[in-house]
């Protein structure tokens, strides 16, 4: 039984090498059976515009954990799963730096889906593949970027207005049973490099009139 985790991160400045903020929702046989969110102490300086963007203040983080206190929480839900994001490499990638940044070694490959690479594959002919144009098109409810102090927006319940982290899963049902028979990438995360092969191979199986 394949497990999915949809996560979703923010981040306090434009460096994108720290967090403030995390969601996480644990899927399996297509339900959620946990979630996990929490605000992040990043130990560094926020942007006006992050600020705007997510809503997290340094204020509201104040006595949050850092990633390192954090990530024994974390890790349960990401060990043995298949990671899901929008844009993940994005996510990915903020991943990897935290993970550097305190030292702890983890798996050098995880399995991972896109939403940003379904949409586009799957959804072309779309004015762009934004989380909030996929969730339109899904009929999918969304409150993109806000965070409120406990960022239980990132990770809300299926059938109400949630966050990027069920949105990605809720895009990636959306599309069809197909993309949970493909083999996921993999992806390194100190180079955040996506392999498009699985998704070529996907092509070449499908009618013309669906291709890119």
């Amino acid at each position: 039984m394949e497990r999915y985790a949809a996560f979703d991160v923010e981040t306090p400045n434009d460096m994108n090498n720290r967090m403030s903020s995390i969601g996480i929702a644990l899927v399996e046989d297509g339900m959620i059976i946990d979630r996990f969110t929490s605000l992040i102490d990043p130990e560094t300086y926020f942007s006006p515009f992050n600020q705007i963007l997510t809503g997290i203040t340094p204020e509201k983080v104040r006595n949050a954990p850092t990633f390192g206190k954090l990530w024994k929480e974390m890790l349960p839900y990401f060990e043995g799963s298949i990671l899901v994001a929008h844009s993940a490499t994005f996510d990915l990638s903020v991943l990897g730096k935290c993970l550097r940044a305190y030292c702890i070694d983890w798996e050098r490959y995880v399995p991972y889906l896109c939403t940003v690479r379904m949409g586009r594959a799957f959804r072309p002919n779309l004015v762009n593949h934004k989380l909030n144009t996929l969730c339109s098109e899904c009929g999918i409810p969304l409150d993109h970027h806000k965070a409120d102090s406990d960022s239980n927006a990132i990770c809300s319940d299926y059938n109400t207005p949630g966050g990027t982290a069920q949105c990605a899963l809720q895009i990636m049902t959306a599309f069809g049973p197909h993309f949970v028979r493909i083999v996921p990438d993999c992806i390194k995360i100190e180079l955040c490099t996506c392999i498009f092969a699985v998704y070529m191979h996907f092509f070449s199986q499908m009618p013309a009139g669906n291709a890119a």
